[in-house]
């Protein structure tokens, strides 16, 4: 027959087991806490470098559109030539006004363009140089017919001087129009100054 001592070794063992147990227990679910508060953490990291890097524009960038200038197709004057100046071609589509009552200058435009004689906005234009301008004028040196002249841009509009005879003219090509420099030389290469016009001073 067991005695009291026995049984109550018993029941020392009992809890020893039950706290053991208990704490085992109390470690996996600590452990399993641990893993998935890891997991969380790592998830959510991912999910907010995913988001960082992905591209967003910015909110004021404006997208820059580039039009392209009407290209110039030069094709034979056969009109009536106006005083002052005897020209062999002509932008297709246009036609030619005489400006000012010297005839010291002509302007061509669109037939559509019904705008002052003394705007060149998309015109081309071609007077003769102020005895005042600079000698030469500014811009690249180039030939004009074998004559020297000049050539320059600004905000696209082309500007040309060149020498023909005893005279400096001046052509100048608006930026829309889309002239290559070397299509507004060969128009100038067809220009002669007739009569005898007295250059304009200012």
């Amino acid at each position: 027959m067991p005695s009291a001592a026995d049984g109550d070794a018993d029941v020392s063992d009992d809890l020893r087991r039950g706290r053991r147990a208990l704490a085992i227990r109390r470690s996996r679910r600590a452990a399993g806490g641990f893993v998935l508060a890891v997991a969380v953490t790592v998830s959510g990291a991912y999910a907010l470098t995913s988001h960082d890097t992905k591209h967003t524009p910015a909110a004021n960038h404006k997208q820059v559109t580039v039009s392209s200038a009407a290209k110039i197709r030069l094709v034979a004057y056969t009109g009536t030539q106006p005083a002052g100046f005897h020209i062999t071609s002509i932008p297709a589509g246009f036609d030619l006004r005489v400006q000012d009552s010297d005839d010291l200058r002509l302007v061509l435009a669109r037939p559509s363009d019904h705008t002052p004689g003394d705007s060149f906005v998309g015109k081309l234009v071609v007077s003769l140089q102020s005895v005042d301008a600079p000698a030469g004028g500014a811009g690249s040196p180039v030939r004009v017919n074998g004559q020297p002249g000049t050539l320059d841009t600004q905000d696209g509009t082309k500007t040309l001087v060149f020498k023909t005879g005893a005279y400096d003219v001046n052509v100048q090509a608006w930026a829309d129009l889309g002239f290559t420099d070397q299509q507004l030389i060969q128009f100038a290469e067809g220009i002669t100054v007739t009569g005898n016009p007295k250059a304009p001073r200012g």
